[in-house]
């Protein structure tokens, strides 16, 4: 097992439960296991993600949320026949989990979940380029010419630039005529 392939599932992990930046620093263990470690075992690495969600829900359950946050581990430990091979500091930053590796702090940490960014629809973002003059080059063919179409349909004004002045002329009179108003 790559202790790096394991700390970038544990960060994965700790995402997907807060929506927040996490950082995973590691170590080689020769020693006892941190006593609130999230322990888990696994033998494979396409197995780790489950092995892992299915250690901290048993974790979990010594470690209640609080306030309604969420509860993640500092710590997480890969085990072997009752043996710590790797341990994994878990924290905000990297500073931070530094910091809980050179105390070996193992404490739980509760998390408030991230706030939920809002979904920009279609027509909100029409409105930023609306009554925007753009210019485009190559923009007569290919996808040059899906962005021209585009910012038009937004209503914006459209130079189009090509090397190609038959096909950029033919594209701004279908435009205009589409639009019913001078676009391109």
């Amino acid at each position: 097992m790559k202790p790096g392939s394991i700390a970038a599932l544990i960060r994965g992990f700790c995402i997907d439960l807060t929506g927040k930046p996490q950082t995973v620093v590691f170590q080689e263990w020769d020693g006892e296991c941190p006593s609130n470690a999230l322990k888990f075992k696994t033998d494979s690495e396409e197995a780790a993600a489950v092995v892992i969600r299915s250690a901290y829900e048993t974790w979990k359950k010594s470690n209640p949320a609080t306030g309604g946050g969420i509860p993640l581990p500092s710590c997480a430990a890969l085990t072997d026949n009752g043996k710590t091979q790797a341990v994994f500091w878990i924290d905000n930053d990297i500073d931070s989990a530094r910091a809980r590796l050179s105390e070996k702090d193992d404490s739980a940490r509760i998390e408030t979940p991230a706030a939920a960014n809002p979904v920009i629809g279609p027509a909100e973002r029409a409105d930023v380029v609306k009554n925007r003059i753009a210019l485009v080059t190559g923009g007569a063919q290919g996808i040059g010419e899906e962005i021209v179409r585009n910012l038009a349909c937004a209503r914006a004004f459209v130079f189009i630039a090509d090397l190609n002045l038959e096909g950029a002329r033919r594209l701004a009179d279908k435009i205009n005529n589409d639009e019913k108003r001078t676009a391109a």
